[in-house]
């Protein structure tokens, strides 16, 4: 009697299965448009560059936008050496002021309201993460200069850049959240499940370079890389923060 009540649980278990199987969509085929696609669609883009012929206001800001991308041209900001860590900790321990950001200063930092320089590992964790943003924006400015002008000066920039996120991305020492430095041997996601390569903490991680993740769709439409170059940023940034995201 146990035996065939047995063999109609398991049954039963089976026969939910196939039902529940047979229930499931396909799954959904996605085909990648040609880049770049992410950070504006092509029917925006014609209405974007109609209206920088028809109006002042627009044309206006296309010129500002382009002053602005031609000064990241003449000098853009890289990322760090090492990691970022939290940009609240980048204040005078004296006076509470918030700490001057020079690019070219990474290990000392001025206090503005004393003149006084502080130095430190939290300063420069926080130094490091400022810089972090300034590349990302500096990013986006100028995949927007090159998909409304098609100026190859700036995805020649982009390429500069990103070539180098790569080459250091995969030097960053995974972390936890409070910036301890882990074993080279640690496990991803053992003692880390909040921590992160780049930045202190894994959301910030991820939102750092989904940032990034338009301006590099961009660029690889812009025909500037090579496949050789896009293979070494897509493996060594990309897939490596994805496998970072999903531990």
């Amino acid at each position: 009697m146990k035996t065939l009540e047995v063999a109609g649980l398991v049954l039963s278990v089976l026969t939910a299965m196939a039902c529940r199987a047979a229930d499931t969509p396909p799954p959904i085929r996605f085909t990648r448009p040609d880049r770049p696609f992410m950070l504006v669609s092509p029917e925006e883009l014609t209405v974007a560059k109609a209206k920088i012929g028809s109006q002042r206001w627009a044309a206006d800001g296309l010129k500002a936008l382009c002053a602005r991308a031609d000064e990241i041209v003449a000098n853009p900001n890289l990322f760090p050496e090492s990691e970022g860590g939290w940009t609240h900790k980048y204040v005078a321990p004296k006076t509470s002021a918030k700490l001057k950001f020079d690019s070219k200063s990474p290990r000392r930092h001025l206090d503005p309201s004393t003149g006084e320089y502080w130095t430190g590992k939290q300063y420069d964790d926080a130094w490091n993460k400022h810089s972090m943003h300034i590349t990302v924006d500096q990013q986006e400015v100028l995949a927007a200069a090159w998909t409304l002008t098609q100026d190859k000066r700036y995805a020649e920039t982009m390429r500069t850049v990103f070539l180098d996120i790569a080459k250091k991305y995969k030097t960053y020492r995974l972390h936890d959240k409070s910036m301890v430095l882990l074993p080279a041997d640690e496990p991803m996601g053992t003692n880390a499940l909040t921590g992160g390569f780049a930045t202190a903490q894994s959301i910030d991680e991820c939102s750092t370079f989904t940032s990034l993740a338009f301006s590099y769709d961009t660029l690889a439409g812009s025909g500037v890389l090579s496949e050789a170059e896009q293979k070494q940023i897509e493996v060594k940034v990309c897939f490596y923060v994805l496998d970072l995201s999903c531990t």
